[in-house]
């Protein structure tokens, strides 16, 4: 198919538009210039690849090797989401199919580690019916280092932020003392520490149902 857009001066170049594999519905696009001058932006499927795993909700990570790296919130063998590896030229590998018991509906993106696997979470399922906290191998070997309960926090919709101690932090929407959400870190051998418990609009911690994840200062604070 092919996409026309208005001119702008700021566009010299046409750019073509490649997707490159598509997934139960969602597209995934490489974006570069090409072609004589003039010329309206060209979308083109290069790939489609319609698989059981659906509703990709985060951005994809990029791996050492060069692969990229994601999630599907649904999908599955068990309908509780995928991880997947996608090449650049569009090969689509599903890696880990959730299945509840090791975790369910990942809505953040994998955070690649230093010792190049990827962390991540789920929002759902695991021993504490409150998420997970995962490694994944790039050859998809999945370790679930922790299962996340109420008093913990539960229900982690960001991504984990690699701190540079070498630990990991992340919020959960729910959970804690109040149950609206908390702050934790997590190493990479799994060891869970609950930082903050937030309180609402009054008490020490104010604030609620953190759905985003952690920056990274120039200072090493979060």
């Amino acid at each position: 198919m092919r996409v026309s857009s208005p001119a702008s001066p700021l566009l010299h170049a046409p750019l073509l538009l490649r997707a490159r594999a598509v997934l139960a519905g969602a597209a995934f696009f490489a974006l570069w210039a090409a072609g004589s001058l003039g010329a309206a932006p060209t979308a083109e499927i290069v790939a489609e690849i319609k698989q059981a795993p659906t509703t990709p909700t985060a951005a994809l990570t990029v791996g050492a090797d060069g692969n990229l790296y994601g999630t599907t919130l649904t999908g599955g063998a068990s309908n509780n989401g995928t991880i997947f590896r996608l090449s650049p030229a569009g090969e689509l590998t599903t890696l880990v199919h959730f299945n509840g018991t090791n975790g369910a509906n990942p809505w953040g993106a994998l955070t690649l580690g230093p010792d190049g696997n990827f962390y991540g979470t789920t929002s759902d399922g695991g021993a504490g019916v409150g998420g997970t906290f995962f490694r994944l191998s790039p050859a998809g070997a999945l370790t679930t280092l922790a299962s996340l309960a109420s008093i913990d926090g539960r229900s982690p919709y960001a991504p984990v932020t690699l701190g540079a101690d070498g630990n990991f932090y992340g919020t959960t929407s729910q959970g804690g003392a109040s149950g609206l959400g908390t702050v934790f870190r997590a190493s990479p051998a799994g060891v869970l520490t609950k930082l903050v418990e937030f309180t609402g609009t009054t008490g020490p911690n104010r604030g609620m149902t953190p759905r985003y994840a952690l920056t990274l200062g120039a200072d090493g604070n979060l």
